[in-house]
């Protein structure tokens, strides 16, 4: 079993090998690398998975209305036409907005009052993102809103921290934590002290991984991508993982399914709003 690399291009050129080895991918989210190989487990959601779990999510607010923002880069057009299309499988109302740099045009006659408007940005940059929320903001007293984007945004020191909180900023995460878990207590006492400090979301992911992975390897040698249950769901410390295989991957690819949505709150603190039944639970 193969644990890594960090980098598709190091995936690429390991696949290219056709070792026949199964292959943990902890940092690799793209879905054509287990549509073009065998073998390969996303210990995350691919991109895919996450567009259609915020679809699913958009299904379940009554009402909803998706605008799906789209930037100049061909990543961006991308990712927006495959959101469009996973909220249009689920039956979403949605529309296609594009960013030309300073603005969303056309957002205002976009939005609809009473409605809850989801805007969903399909790029990162800081000073992009800084753009958007100030253009959000400014339509917040008037219209429900919820911002939909990438948790790398929460980085940028150009963003006031109020913003986040008028546009009910939302993100997508692979992990749910219950602090109050014996094993997660357990966890975490025991890195304390092989590490000096706090386990981060990789430390989950990989125990996690190991606890689920390596039985399987112990029972069917190389082979036991072959044998993982599509059905069974792990109640891992870094919360719920099921890996399924989605259409047009290769033999014994996957990718882990589960995907979490957070929002802020007025206090600051982040509570999930998908799945509904973790929605009691805060981050």
């Amino acid at each position: 079993m193969i644990i890594g690399p960090a980098y598709k291009s190091q995936v690429d050129y390991l696949n290219s090998l056709n070792l026949g080895i199964p292959m943990l991918l902890p940092f690799v989210t793209d879905e054509n690398v287990l549509k073009s190989n065998p073998n390969n487990i996303m210990l995350n959601p691919s991109k895919q998975d996450i567009r259609n779990e915020v679809a699913k999510y958009a299904s379940s607010i009554p009402n909803s209305n998706a605008l799906i923002i789209k930037g100049t880069s061909d990543d961006s057009k991308v990712a927006a036409s495959k959101y469009v299309e996973a909220m249009q499988n689920v039956g979403v109302k949605t529309t296609e907005l594009n960013f030309n740099g300073s603005s969303i045009e056309a957002l205002g006659s976009a939005l609809v009052k009473g409605a809850e408007n989801l805007i969903i940005m399909t790029f990162e940059n800081e000073m992009t993102a800084t753009r958007v929320l100030s253009q959000v903001f400014k339509l917040c007293n008037d219209y429900k809103i919820t911002l939909i984007a990438d948790p790398r945004i929460m980085n940028y020191e150009s963003i006031d921290p109020n913003y986040y909180v008028e546009v009910r900023y939302t993100y997508y995460s692979d992990i749910s934590i219950d602090y109050k878990n014996l094993d997660v207590k357990t966890f975490i006492s025991r890195f304390h002290n092989a590490f000096l400090c706090e386990p981060n979301n990789d430390a989950y992911i990989a125990a996690d991984a190991i606890n689920y992975f390596v039985p399987l390897m112990q029972k069917a040698g190389k082979t036991f991508a072959g044998i993982i249950d599509q059905n069974y769901v792990q109640e891992g410390l870094g919360g719920k993982r099921q890996y399924v295989k989605n259409s047009g991957y290769s033999a014994n690819s996957y990718s882990n399914k589960e995907v979490y949505l957070y929002t802020i709150q007025k206090d600051y603190s982040f509570s999930i709003v998908y799945p509904t039944e973790n929605s009691t639970d805060n981050k």
